[in-house]
Order: structure tokens, then sequence, then C-alpha cells
């Protein structure tokens, strides 16, 4: 499991086995042990994972296993792709009166489908920007637009 997601790798935690050789039959397992000794050039934290139930699995087959890490608390999120860098701080462009600022923000889990949960630094309703053509600096002139199409800009909407 990559070190970035591992929170909450303990043994005993569910996890939903599928071999190779019986690609729709999931199978209910757990984490048996968690190693020590993680992996510094995969950065990957390494586990063993036994079968609830005995499988007919057989020695070097491969398998899928997906865990069921603990839920994390309702959070706002955010696309990966708006998380910037300025001056040593992790943060995002917020629009604020029209214009660009910066705002740190502190960040924790990430979904697999490219968002972030955020922990501190921004507030329900706040509008955050998801690409920009050029660098934004505080106070810039921008254009906001709902999506890029096709290199065009379609125009903004409303939200309540």
């Amino acid at each position: 499991m990559d070190q970035g997601r591992s929170a909450g790798l303990v043994p005993g935690l569910s996890a939903q086995i599928v071999l190779r050789s019986r690609p729709d039959t999931p199978l209910a397992g757990q984490v048996a042990r968690v190693e020590l000794l993680a992996d510094s050039v995969t950065e990957e934290r390494i586990s063993q994972v036994g079968f609830a139930a005995a499988a007919g699995a057989s020695i070097g087959e491969l398998a899928e296993v997906t865990l069921q890490l603990p839920e994390t608390p309702m959070s706002l999120l955010i696309p990966s792709a708006s998380i910037q860098r300025q001056q040593g701080q992790t943060g995002v462009w917020r629009i604020e009166g029209g214009k660009p600022a910066f705002a740190s923000v502190k960040l924790g889990a990430s979904s697999l489908d490219g968002q972030v949960q955020v922990l501190d630094g921004l507030k329900a309703g706040d509008v955050v920007v998801v690409y920009s053509q050029k660098a934004l600096s505080a106070g810039a002139r921008v254009q906001v637009v709902d999506a890029l199409v096709n290199g065009k800009t379609s125009p903004a909407r409303d939200t309540p």
C-alpha cells in the first residue's frame, strides 16, 4: 500500500480479496500483519492479508485486495489539480471579490479519483481556482469560467 495512503492500516482491518482464477467471486479477509519495515524505494507499506475462510487459492496466485480503511469525517473536498505551493506553503488560489488570493490549507486524505480532503483553511462556498493558463498572483485580473472545452471557455454559471 502507498505510504501516503496507509493511515489506518492495522491488523484486523477488513479486506476484500479477488483471486485471478475467480474474478467474479470476491472473498472476505482481513489484515493479519503490518510489517514494520517499509520499502523506501517504492514508498510502500507491506502488510499480509488472510482469508476469513478457506479459499482454495494456489501458492503464487495473483490477487487484488481492497482494504476497508476507516471512514474519514465529513469535510470539504477539492480537486488535487487546484493545490499549489507558494513561498514554501501548500494552498490554493481562492477567488475573493473577483480577484485571486492565496489561501494556505491543511490537507488530509486523498481519493483515487483526484479529490483531496481539506482539514483547515477553506470554508464551504469558497471558490477555488482549479486551472489557470498563466501563473496567478494576488489581486490579478481573472476570468472565471465553468469549464474549458476544446481550448474554449464556457461561461461561469451562478451557484447558490
